[in-house]
């Protein structure tokens, strides 16, 4: 009697959950990284990144140094720019 009544509770446990459609993160078209060969090798500033921003219709940007922590959360808008050790713009992604 008593598997009668935990049948319908093992059935519960074992459906699989309706899983919402993903959100379309590329309605914004990412860039693309070939914009940015020319400012490769170039000293960041403020400057650079304002233009490199402008380039890329990105509304926000980051700097990311070598060995720094980075949040893996895509962005389409948003401009994220690696540097080397020197503070040379190694390259530049939409994300």
């Amino acid at each position: 009697m008593r598997t009668m009544l935990f049948a319908p509770l093992l059935l519960i446990a074992c459906a699989q959950p309706e899983m919402d459609e993903p959100e379309d993160l590329s309605a914004g078209e990412p860039c693309d990284p070939a914009i940015f060969a020319d400012y490769i090798g170039r000293q960041a500033t403020q400057e650079l990144a304002a233009e490199m921003m402008s380039l890329a219709g990105a509304e926000a940007m980051r700097w990311i140094n070598p060995d720094s922590a980075v949040t893996m959360d895509f962005r389409p808008n948003r401009l994220n720019i690696y540097l080397d050790a020197e503070g040379k713009i190694e390259r530049a992604s939409c994300g």
